[in-house]
């Protein structure tokens, strides 16, 4: 498979002396620039400069986020208060300071995946909430992680409709696989696209849902997202699908694979 590169999210930092200072500016060309200057010219070492969300063509206002290193906590909010005297097009800063060795960029709210907004969920939170599911629900958990999953599925369709407009049955598959892998789900790989021909192949690797099994079992254990390529593939065939799970992380395999057809 083709390498993948850890994505770090610019809203948790642990390191030592990080702080971060949020700039609200008029969205002039060659702000950030000047302003990354002056830091640098005053000695603070730029761990990392980035935008919270792009800023529309003719848009007025914007915002840089720039995280710093520094021992010096009051030589940042000087630098900062500098930079708003120097530098016209900055109309307001902010400075986070670190507690400990973790810098928490609390202000970026709401969190967006494209247009949708999105909340992070660690994925050994997901398996307390599978875990606890199972033991109050027992196998009747099963069914219902599975029209969960359905739901999801869906509403993922929906969303590359929104996005793409009409596609080709092989296109929809190829636009879900980068959906899932952007989502953090895993490693996707489409092993077989026979989609005009009501039939798929997708591996995950590093599946979220059975990474943290603790204990290898004989049944696959993948049932939500069983259920979210069944709600997916419906819509794309407008006929009900079938999920099956060949090969699974849980039960010793390398990767979750699945197999999804037209149920007959």
């Amino acid at each position: 498979m083709e390498e993948r590169i850890p994505y770090q999210l610019d809203i948790l930092y642990i390191g030592e002396n990080l702080h971060a200072i949020i700039f609200h500016v008029l969205n002039r060309l060659g702000v950030a620039n000047e302003i990354t200057r002056i830091i640098r010219v005053r000695g603070l070492n730029i761990y990392k400069v980035f935008t919270p969300y792009p800023a529309p063509l003719g848009a007025e206002e914007a915002h840089i986020v720039v995280v710093v290193e520094s021992s010096d906590a009051g030589r940042v909010e000087a630098v900062a208060r500098e930079i708003k005297e120097l530098v016209g097009p900055v109309l307001s800063y902010r400075v986070i300071h670190p507690h400990g060795r973790v810098l928490l960029i609390d202000k970026l709210f709401p969190i967006y995946h494209g247009e949708k907004r999105v909340i992070l969920l660690y994925t050994s939170s997901l398996r307390s909430l599978r875990e606890v599911m199972m033991k109050s629900l027992g196998l009747t958990a099963y069914p219902v992680l599975r029209t969960v999953g359905i739901g999801i599925g869906e509403e993922f369709f929906n969303t590359i409709y929104e996005l793409y407009g009409e596609l080709r049955p092989e296109e929809y598959v190829e636009r879900a696989a980068e959906l899932l892998e952007s989502l953090g789900f895993g490693r996707i790989e489409v092993v077989e696209n026979n989609a005009s021909d009501g039939s798929v192949v997708i591996r995950i690797y590093d599946h979220y849902e059975c990474m943290h099994v603790e204990e290898v079992t004989d049944k696959p254990a993948s049932v939500l997202t069983r259920g979210i390529l069944e709600g997916f593939f419906s819509l794309v065939w407008e006929r009900k699908s079938r999920a099956i799970e060949k090969k699974c992380i849980a039960r010793g395999d390398k990767y979750c694979e699945f197999t999804v057809e037209v149920s007959l």
